[in-house]
């Protein structure tokens, strides 16, 4: 199934995300998970987060293709970023939440992450470069925030008249009665 993905500006993207109980159905949470990569694939994205899609729980994925052509399909469910260190890069960042709007964003380059996967494996990790970065931008998802809150408030100034636009389409969360 395909879910229509929050715009900027629907409260949810804006909400801490509540965790999800270990011994939640896991058949729903499996189907939720296979539908976030359907949607994420259908948008062409590298990373969605649950309340993108209406959904206020822990849990988001990233597949993503280095300039290797090395695959990298992760689950994350309760994450935990432990520590975030390391030289800062810049980089472009783009979200499904956000049509159309690029902006240079700098983030640490390391981090160490806890999690579940999709069968409750408990994993500890260290991710760098733009493993890292993807992982943050997701998490911040969870949180409650978004990459636009990295931006300068000149830089938000200059937005304001496309993030208005974006607002304006708010689509309404048909996926709230979706319990786990």
């Amino acid at each position: 199934m395909i879910f229509p993905i929050l715009i900027y500006g629907h409260p949810l993207l804006r909400k801490r995300c509540l965790e999800i109980e270990k011994f939640s159905n896991s058949n729903k949470i499996n189907s939720l998970i296979q539908n976030m990569y359907d949607t994420m694939g259908k948008a062409q994205g590298i990373g969605l987060a649950a309340p993108q899609i209406g959904i206020s729980l822990r849990l988001f994925i990233i597949e993503y293709n280095n300039f290797y052509k090395k695959k990298f399909k992760q689950v994350f469910i309760n994450p935990k970023i432990l520590k975030i260190y390391g030289s800062y890069l810049i980089t472009k960042e783009g979200c499904l939440s956000i049509p159309n709007i690029i902006e240079n964003i700098i983030r640490k380059n390391h981090l160490i992450i806890e999690y579940y996967d999709e069968n409750w494996k408990k994993y500890k990790q260290h991710f760098n470069g733009l493993l890292s970065i993807i992982i943050q931008h997701e998490y911040d998802h969870i949180e409650g925030k978004l990459f636009l809150d990295h931006i300068s408030d000149t830089k938000k100034l200059f937005l304001h008249n496309q993030l208005k636009k974006i607002s304006a389409k708010i689509n309404p969360n048909p996926n709230n009665n979706l319990h786990f």
